[in-house]
């Protein structure tokens, strides 16, 4: 199976561990900055930006599940 995490930031990492292990993980990042340390810890980064619909529609269907840790401040 694989899943989304949407918002890699401090939660996410500490739980990618445990979900590389039993998961395709792949993880949403608004910068590129961020994605090495993601492949690093065994996931795929996907740049998108929750502001920007058009990035967001590539994302259907690519995954089981999906996680949700973003900052609520987004899009304010």
């Amino acid at each position: 199976k694989r899943i989304l995490i949407v918002g890699s930031g401090d939660v996410a990492a500490r739980c990618l561990p445990w979900l590389t292990r039993r998961f395709r993980v792949l993880a949403l990042v608004r910068s590129p900055e961020a994605a090495p340390a993601l492949r690093a810890a065994g996931a795929l980064a996907l740049h998108a930006d929750l502001d920007d619909r058009r990035s967001l529609r590539r994302l259907a269907g690519l995954a089981d599940i999906v996680s949700f840790a973003a900052d609520e401040a987004l899009g304010a």
